[in-house]
């Protein structure tokens, strides 16, 4: 009842938009999406900062960070499973629990370019290391507008130099690591060793805690589900096959760059090129250092101009933003919003944050994002309940609404320890902001400047199907 009261509140603002033919992604390309998404810049830019929190367990606290990863995207992956979504979280929400969640996860989204600026950031560093002709901050600058640059000229020459990346990256990565872990001189599995656990229990804990953001990202291939062959199918597989993968690139390189060096050269060091040096001879040296470290930043910096586009662009079209933005090149890229991006990402930089502030206040934003997700995740059997009872995973009710609660719990947890150590000031521009995104999101709502639409689409009935593939045929 309060579901078809609320449709019947905004039936004049929303509508939902017909689901297009299924599109050319199969599950490897998916796959290749969701690898390339989460395989990234948390591999070079966290180890050292963590092991200064935990020591040589740094490799321990990767895998139980990817495991609380897990817990906590799990409901996006079902969620995933049971409905086709185009328009990314924005579409998802603003369909199961309305405009104003939908508001607030536009404008924070908006914002998700704080987290990837530290990774420009780090892009920035690692060129310092091997030309230091020119300093970190103006090579992150140059990085910056090259990327910009790439994503203007269209989708075509984003995929191929996206795809060459990708593939040059896992290569020397995987080279890298089985090298690596043959050359092991820490005692990385000493339990009770001096610097294993360096800081404790808590110091664990911190560790995992500012690693996990890296192991989630895996999540965003439900955006392509426009742009999928089997989306409901396909999607939360490509996902799941995922998983294994970083459980042994994340925590192999954490071994190696933790472990072949002292503890005191490699713990806090903010890149992971010590261990590199120090293993390598100058050629092969120069050559990790492009097919390693520099793909792991730009593979995950490149794709979040598209990434973002999406929930972008169609609430632009639906007034939460300035028509003006939607405007296209010849290549039909949305150029004004791409720079805007570009000037959220350099304004972290400009001020001098550091990477590790920098996912601190990525993680207090963004939670408000995550938990409307997960609250959509826990609508899902209530608002789409057949689409629900094909969930790829078999689950029930009950089932869904433990998972939903426990990942919301881990999220808390994130948030919590965010709060407390992001500066006093960043702490208060995030909540004025915050504040500012819910009266925003009210003010449109209530003067009628919207008018939604929506993109998510159930499962469809395997029978149902069949039958039609019988009539189509005959």
């Amino acid at each position: 009842m309060a579901d078809k009261e609320k449709a019947r509140r905004f039936d004049d603002i929303i509508t939902k938009a017909p689901e297009p033919k299924p599109g050319p992604l199969a599950l490897t390309g998916l796959f290749s999406v969701s690898l390339g998404c989460v395989v990234g810049s948390g591999l070079v830019t966290l180890i050292g900062p963590a092991m200064a929190y935990t020591g040589y367990s740094v490799w321990l606290a990767y895998f139980v960070a990817i495991l609380m990863g897990i817990v906590m995207t799990f409901p996006i992956v079902v969620t995933s499973s049971c409905v086709r979504v185009s328009g990314a979280f924005y579409s998802l929400a603003s369909d199961i629990l309305g405009p104003r969640f939908g508001g607030v996860i536009v404008y924070a989204t908006f914002f998700t370019p704080v987290l990837y600026s530290g990774f420009c950031q780090a892009l920035g560093m690692y060129i310092n290391q091997i030309f230091p002709q020119f300093t970190a901050q103006q090579y992150t600058i140059v990085c910056i507008v090259v990327l910009l640059i790439i994503n203007l000229f269209g989708l075509k020459l984003f995929d191929r130099i996206s795809k060459a990346m990708a593939t040059l990256l896992l290569i020397t990565m995987s080279l890298y690591i089985i090298w690596g872990l043959l050359h092991i001189e820490q005692p990385l599995f000493d339990f009770s060793g001096e610097n294993m656990f360096a800081g404790g229990g808590m110091g664990f804990v911190q560790a995992v805690l500012l690693l996990v953001t890296s192991c989630q990202a895996y999540y965003t291939t439900i955006y392509y589900g426009k742009d999928a062959k089997h989306a409901t199918r396909d999607i939360p597989k490509a996902m799941l096959l995922t998983i294994p993968c970083i459980m042994v690139v994340y925590c192999g390189l954490a071994m190696v760059s933790s472990g072949v060096l002292p503890f005191e050269e490699v713990a806090g060091a903010p890149t992971i090129l010590p261990a590199a040096q120090h293993l390598l001879p100058n050629a092969l040296y120069i050559l990790f250092f492009i097919g390693g470290p520099l793909m792991a930043i730009v593979t995950t910096i490149n794709p979040m101009f598209n990434n973002l586009r999406y929930g972008f662009e169609q609430a632009t079209i639906d007034g939460w933003f300035p028509k003006a933005l939607m405007r296209h090149n010849r290549h039909g890229m949305p150029w004004i919003i791409y720079l805007v991006y570009a000037a959220i990402l350099l304004i972290p930089n400009l001020l001098g944050l550091d990477i590790v502030m920098i996912t601190n206040i990525y993680q207090f934003l963004s939670y408000f994002t995550y938990m409307t997700v997960i609250y959509c995740a826990f609508r899902i059997p209530t608002r789409y309940p057949e689409a629900f009872r094909r969930n790829l995973f078999h689950l029930n009710k009950p089932a869904m609404y433990v998972i939903c609660a426990l990942s919301a719990i881990a999220y808390t947890i994130v948030f919590i320890k965010a709060a407390v150590k992001i500066s006093p000031v960043c702490l208060l521009i995030a909540v004025v902001f915050i504040v500012v995104v819910i009266l925003a999101s009210n003010y449109l709502i209530k003067n009628k400047k919207l008018h939604i639409v929506t993109s998510v689409w159930p499962s469809p009935d395997p029978a149902q199907e069949t039958a039609e593939k019988n009539a189509a045929s005959r």
